[in-house]
């Protein structure tokens, strides 16, 4: 499952600020991948060189990709974008009130088939917009004590073969998964259902792995603002289910 293509600039209006141009990658670099692996190191490998086409994992498997494999580190532009996108995020979903579990429901974000924590807004995951903190894609709930806890916004590409622009350099890592069988996805995006016993999807299509997402954590990640872990520790949990709304 290689992700090639060309290499776009993509501008994209954040409305919490001005325009921003976010580059899809830089030409200059190639784009390594490896497989994820909780809490553990794992090496980079040139994209060009893996085949993952034909992948039929014994489970749910999750890889990062990136241009970034070197040990380089961020420029200070990266850092900036790092920054306002994390920034971004915090500010407008504290505008829209979805750090009430209630709200975001309201506000069109719906369980997703599946999964309790992430919670997808259909027409911004249709919509041409990519990396908008006024139109995320999902939103991530825990379930706490206290209730469902907003810990972080997830934001998804715009197709199932685009790029996610790392705006942040070595920061912004984006990833994808590869499932054990094929689930339905609406537009390729967004996994809505299992197949039948046939193959077939009642609605959308059969698929086999995910597009491109980025988590941009609201808490306190151990390993990051962006960081794929969706694991968090106990005193982390604790310290959300404390969070007001």
């Amino acid at each position: 499952m290689n992700k090639k293509g060309v290499l776009k600039v993509f501008v994209v209006t954040i409305l919490l600020g001005s325009a921003a141009h976010l580059p899809a990658g830089d030409s200059e670099r190639e784009w390594y991948v490896r497989k994820y692996h909780q809490r553990e190191a794992v090496d980079w490998s040139r994209e060009a060189e893996v085949d993952l086409g034909e992948r039929r994992p014994a489970m749910m498997e999750i890889y990062e990709v990136s241009q970034y494999a070197d040990g380089s580190e961020p420029s200070d532009a990266q850092r900036g974008a790092a920054n306002d996108l994390a920034q971004q995020s915090f500010a407008s979903a504290r505008k829209h009130g979805w750090f009430d579990f209630d709200k975001g429901l309201n506000d069109g974000f719906e369980p997703v088939f599946g999964d309790r924590v992430h919670y997808a807004n259909k027409p911004f995951i249709t919509d041409d917009h990519l990396l908008n903190p006024d139109r995320p894609e999902f939103l991530m709930y825990y379930d706490t004590p206290n209730g469902k806890r907003l810990a972080g916004i997830m934001y998804l590409t715009r197709k199932l073969d685009e790029r996610g622009p790392q705006i942040g350099g070595p920061l912004t890592v984006w990833h994808y998964h590869i499932f054990k069988g094929r689930k339905c996805f609406l537009r390729g995006l967004l996994v809505i259902g299992a197949p039948g016993e046939d193959g077939a999807c009642a609605h959308g299509f059969p698929n086999d792995h995910s597009p491109e997402m980025l988590h941009v954590w609201l808490l306190d990640h151990p390993q990051g603002r962006f960081a794929t872990d969706m694991a968090l520790p106990s005193e982390t949990l604790e310290a959300l289910a404390e969070q007001s709304d």
